[in-house]
């Protein structure tokens, strides 16, 4: 019997009709549009669900699906990063607490921001805001409550470890079901079958108080959260909490917390000022907020199907655009690079399907080449300018990096004017700034002003191998300026900015960079950092068991730079699930899957996004000639396509709408007659694949790499579809199907291929295709039911009035 049917039962008449507000479990659920920081608080339970946009809240980063479970009389800003529109639904006080073992609720929450468990009531909280107009919301109430108490299961807090006789544990017990009843010593000690005299000696000799003390306790235990977040008066909670009087629930309250409840009262947060949104910011209309509702209900099929998950949405003229942040930066690694032809190829390819905008390399300098002639010292940059000409060619804009790695400044005659692997920073920036001026001076001459005012400078923050800077922040920031101020000397609209911080590294030093910016007012045109998956940088470091490190690590860095800088772009021009560049993952569906979560997480908290690499040319040893040898790239050195391309090939076929989000699916359109979804399903890894360095593990067995994920059934309905005949096409990466691991498990022991054996590969590499064709009524409802498997990636792609015979060219 739950703690609310509980209540009912021991309330009179007209008890019950001063608790009368219990046929009402949500007070209210309204959703605001907001734009400039504000504050809130209310005397009521209220949650606050973001379903569009991000914000500050409680100085923690919210993105769309956060939530926060805030108490009556708690005062929270809200700073929205960008336009936010937020569900804010108040509850009953009253039946939360009667309803939630509290205990294990508020000690998990309260103190936090945001608890990620939360995000499992969505479902619930989701369809409790699609009900509530219609006034029938208890259902979704209660199923909410349930989500809450499943993942906050309740603990039983009788202090009964030492327990061992099984008559003990069934007298606590029985006082725990009943405690909201008139216990008395008899009918306790008739119910377990003992003698008064004994259960009043127990209870003495066990907890150094008598029967009625130790109940009595157990209900001022209940009593205060009721006094300190509910208005009822003592004597309605003495009836309730079954005392016999208003007198001796005071006290037990007395013994218990020192204090009557009048005291406890005044020294709560209520009554309160209400602080609510302003009412020209409530949304009347907010459907289309919610098409990406998900009611999760678990499973136990001999299916194996954990749980189904229900989308359902309509075409409307008003969805969000599709962020492209993901396509901004395309990192080329070392400029060294770029003098193998086989890597300009795969460059080129790459930039005539995706179309990057930027093309960040590291090492420019090393590629300048020094002469001295009768004293004078000459620069020469023509092996640059065959880069910059390439990139230019290719539509990308450069965007130089400096600093950050031990490489030389040039090679020639003059050991003077070169920078060596022995040398420290201040060798590197001390012959940098030499180097600068002329340079800027001649790309002016050679691509023009305007031309040249499009790149970007990324001047990054150097640190050493082992999770320590190099650099002080002040050290860092000293020498940006002059790099900055040498750069915008010559060309002012030239964007410059940094520091390129390593999220592995302490926050703590990323933060006093921030703020010595702010303090000094320098100019910064963009601050950028950079985002692992391991432990530390060291070359052996393990890696994280999930892809959640990457997110939190972007969230926490995400947070810091908009405490201090809210309108300053934001690149994330570094990120990949290992700092280590030599792991079978990289090979694998993992890493599409990964790079799935982790992107389209992201699409909207960072204005550009830059995976690591994008070929394993730039991660070859003299180790390297098989066909995969565990390398960061999206392309084998041989130009074949891992799993991890065909996630930025499914990225670049959505639509320019956002049509809703969620974690493991998004959902895009071209238009009312053409829809697109990306889904996938990510699964952890086991302890001993963090702690293998290569994870050569995945040859033999998946058991020994990937936690056990069962797989999940969507159920997805498109509405308001313009009736006809649609072609819906689906593409799957999984274990068996576009995963060239697999194949690279039969053959790894073969080090030369021939031409036909390359072609047969990358042939295998493409994800298996297929074709349905559906028919929409006049009832405008398209309705998918996909199965997704752990480790898997579907990109579906649905159109209308297309020939069945037309295949779609991947």
């Amino acid at each position: 019997m739950t703690r609310y049917n509980q209540t009912i039962l021991v309330m009179g008449k007209e008890l019950f009709m001063s608790f009368i507000s219990l046929e009402k479990p949500v007070q209210e659920i309204e959703i605001y549009k907001l734009d400039k920081p504000l504050s809130y608080r209310h005397q009521d339970f209220t949650i606050l669900l973001l379903l569009d946009g991000q914000a500050l809240i409680r100085n923690t980063y919210f993105l769309p699906e956060d939530l926060l479970l805030l108490p009556p009389g708690v005062e929270i800003s809200i700073q929205p990063i960008s336009q936010v529109v937020l569900a804010v639904i108040r509850l009953n006080n009253y039946l939360l607490l009667s309803s939630l073992d509290h205990f294990t609720v508020f000690s998990s929450i309260h103190d936090s921001p945001t608890n990620v468990r939360l995000k499992e009531c969505i479902g619930s909280l989701e369809n409790l805001i699609r009900s509530y107009r219609t006034g029938l919301v208890s259902h979704y109430y209660f199923q909410f409550i349930d989500d809450l108490m499943r993942i906050f299961p309740a603990e039983d807090h009788m202090p009964d470890q030492e327990l061992t006789n099984s008559t003990n544990e069934q007298i606590l017990q029985y006082i725990h079901e009943n405690l909201l009843q008139n216990i008395s010593l008899n009918h306790a000690a008739a119910s377990v079958h003992l003698t008064p005299q004994y259960l009043a000696s127990f209870f003495q000799k066990k907890y150094g108080c008598t029967f009625k003390d130790y109940v009595n306790a157990q209900k001022a235990t209940l009593c205060l959260p009721l006094l300190q977040y509910t208005s009822f008066s003592e004597e309605a909670l003495a009836g309730l909490l079954g005392f016999h009087s208003a007198l001796s629930m005071n006290k037990a309250l007395q013994k218990s917390y020192g204090k009557n409840a009048k005291q406890i009262r005044n020294e709560s947060l209520l009554p309160c000022e209400i602080l609510p949104f302003p009412e020209e910011n409530r949304l009347s209309n907010f459907d289309r907020y919610l098409s990406n509702a998900v009611h999760q209900a678990q499973k136990t099929e001999s299916n194996q199907i954990a749980n189904i998950q229900e989308y359902s949405t309509s075409y409307s003229t008003d969805f969000g655009q599709m962020p492209n942040s993901w396509r901004q930066i395309l990192n080329i690694g070392r400029c060294a690079n770029m003098e193998n032809p086989q890597f300009r190829n795969q460059l080129i390819s790459l930039q005539h399907e995706i179309n990057f905008r930027y093309a960040r390399i590291i090492d420019l300098f090393d590629e300048m080449t020094i002469h001295e002639i009768n004293g004078q010292i000459f620069y020469v940059f023509e092996e640059i300018f065959q880069v910059l000409d390439l990139f230019l060619s290719l539509n990308l804009i450069p965007m130089i990096v400096l600093g950050n790695h031990y490489r030389h400044i040039g090679h020639g005659t003059g050991d003077n004017y070169l920078i060596n692997s022995s040398e420290n920073y201040q060798s590197y920036y001390k012959k940098l700034q030499r180097v600068l001026p002329v340079f800027i001076r001649t790309c002016h001459n050679r691509y023009g002003l305007r031309e040249v005012s499009r790149w970007h400078f990324e001047v990054c923050y150097d640190f050493a191998n082992r999770s320590s800077s190099r650099q002080t922040p002040w050290q860092f920031l000293t020498t940006y300026q002059k790099i900055e101020g040498i750069i915008h000397e010559y060309v002012p609209d030239c964007k410059v900015g940094g520091p390129g911080y390593q999220s592995i590294l302490p926050l703590s030093e990323f933060e006093g960079i921030l703020k010595n910016i702010q303090k000094e007012q320098i100019r910064f045109d963009f601050i950028s950092f950079f985002v692992y998956g391991n432990k530390d940088l060291s070359p052996d470091s393990g890696i994280m068991p999930t892809g959640s490190i990457l997110v939190d690590r972007a969230r926490e860095s995400t947070l810091l730079v908009r405490k201090y800088f809210r309108d300053i772009p934001l690149y994330m021009t570094e990120f990949g699930p290992f700092y280590n560049k030599r792991n079978f993952l990289n090979d694998s569906v993992f890493l599409a899957c990964t790079l799935s979560w982790f992107m389209t997480t992201h699409l909207e908290s960072v204005d550009a996004l830059g995976y690591c690499l994008f070929s394993d040319i730039s991660t070859e040893y003299a180790d390297s000639r098989g066909l995969l040898f565990g390398g960061s790239g999206i392309f084998t050195y041989l130009g074949i396509r891992k799993p991890s391309y065909y996630v930025f090939h499914f990225l670049n076929q959505l639509g320019t709408q956002m049509v809703s989000t969620h974690p493991g699916l998004i959902m895009t359109s071209s238009s009312k007659f053409s829809y697109q979804l990306l889904l996938y399903h990510c699964p952890g890894l086991t302890l001993e694949a963090t702690a293998s360095r290569h994870c050569k593990e995945l040859f033999e067995s998946d058991e020994f790499v990937f936690e056990p994920l069962a797989p999940k059934q969507l159920n997805i309905s498109l509405t308001q579809m313009v009736p006809g005949r649609y072609l819906v096409k689906s593409y799957r990466l999984n274990q068996h199907s576009g995963n060239l691991l697999h194949e690279f498990s039969k053959i790894r022991d073969v080090t030369d291929l021939a031409q036909t054996d390359i072609d047969c590969l990358q042939a295998l590499s493409i994800p298996h295709a297929e074709l349905e064709a559906l028919q929409v009524k006049e009832d405008g409802i398209l309705s998918l039911s996909p199965t997704i498997q752990s480790l898997e990636v579907i990109f579906i792609q649905i159109d209308y009035n297309y020939k069945v015979e037309k295949a779609y060219e991947l």
